[in-house]
């Protein structure tokens, strides 16, 4: 038999897995989305390159980049889309629902560390909402109460404290990140402590059904970024900084620095003029 340090670092890995649904990271890594997030839309600006140098590791961040493409592709994706065509949209948003009203932990902690009261309370009421009232999570009724949806995790707690990204990682099954967020992800798992208390063969078909579903969520949003981008990888890594970005510095302030980079980056020879 296993001892308890063993069983509880397994447990702390499946609560890992169960905050983004790990297989499905490479659909959340094509589409440009946070693993915390994999629903949220962006407007992606695909660059030609990598002018300041943040992707120092890009030839092994493309070949683990390259495996969870092909990993959706063979696996992933058929699967998804054959659920997709199986269930109806309202059961897909409703175990998507379900799913999100069990990263209360970790969004309601990473908040108070952040200093983000008001927010806090938000996260708590939309909780308490949602599992009474939205039957355990499955309905977001807190959404028709104006209670707004709250998105915290402890890489964008360290970034508000001012700890530096570090270079571009893309994680093999799990997709984009940074040494930073790594980190948060680890410490985020662990304070998924609803998973504590579920036995980890149950642990392992949640995150199976957490990740087919939300891959068929994704379906159409991916394939669309996938017709537009010239480079699939570096439009996901644009836009995931982009992301990260805007939850750490708000969307105002994210775009005013972008501004300024734009303006004093020198993009054209002179010698051509």
């Amino acid at each position: 038999m296993l001892g308890k340090t063993p069983d509880r670092f397994r447990r702390t890995l499946f609560a890992l897995l169960l905050l983004t649904g790990a297989f499905g990271a490479s659909a959340s890594l094509a589409a440009g989305t946070n693993p915390i997030d994999p629903t949220a839309e962006l407007e992606t600006v695909e660059g030609n390159a990598d002018p300041e140098g943040r992707d120092p590791l890009e030839p092994m961040n493309r070949a683990i980049f390259g495996f969870n493409e092909d990993l959706d592709d063979w696996v992933l994706r058929p699967v998804a889309s054959t659920w997709d065509f199986i269930a109806p949209k309202p059961i897909e948003y409703a175990i998507e629902n379900f799913y999100d009203n069990l990263l209360f932990p970790v969004r309601f902690v990473n908040l108070l560390l952040q200093g983000e009261l008001d927010p806090a309370a938000l996260a708590l009421s939309r909780f308490c909402v949602n599992t009474t009232l939205g039957i355990g999570g499955i309905f977001d009724a807190a959404s028709f109460l104006d209670l707004e949806r709250q998105r915290a995790d402890f890489g964008q707690t360290l970034g508000k404290w001012g700890v530096p990204p570090g270079p571009y990682l893309v994680l093999p099954l799990w997709g984009p990140s940074n040494p930073r967020d790594s980190v948060g992800l680890l410490v985020d798992g662990y304070l998924g402590i609803t998973t504590f208390f579920i036995d980890w063969p149950i642990l392992i078909g949640s995150v199976v059904a957490d990740t087919i579903n939300r891959r068929a969520l994704l379906l159409g949003q991916v394939e669309d970024l996938k017709d537009a981008s010239l480079d699939l990888y570096i439009a996901a890594r644009d836009a995931y900084g982009q992301q990260r970005q805007e939850r750490i510095l708000g969307a105002e302030e994210a775009g005013r620095q972008r501004d300024e980079e734009l303006y004093f980056f020198d993009d054209f020879d002179e010698e051509e003029w």
